[in-house]
């Protein structure tokens, strides 16, 4: 799980953890994400969750190490989100 802080309503890159905003382009889960699109934090971690889905052909195992979540916040993100 994230927890974001911020200053303001918006949430900017500088907001992000430096492994969050450096992914940018990386090939990691969250990278190109474009933050200035006025995104909430629910639709950015719906992003990243099918970003790394989508990197690990489906495997939630990998998917959820690679977000550096557990499984179990895995399938509770999917549940939440309606995502499959």
């Amino acid at each position: 799980s994230i927890v974001v802080i911020a200053d303001s309503n918006r949430l900017e890159p500088r907001h992000f953890p430096p492994y969050l905003r450096d992914s940018v382009g990386a090939g990691l889960p969250g990278a190109g994400i474009d933050t200035s699109a006025n995104m909430n934090l629910e639709q950015i971690e719906k992003h990243a969750i099918r970003d790394a889905l989508r990197q690990h052909s489906g495997n939630r195992e990998q998917a959820a190490k690679a977000l550096g979540i557990g499984e179990r916040t895995l399938y509770r993100k999917l549940k939440e989100y309606g995502l499959k």
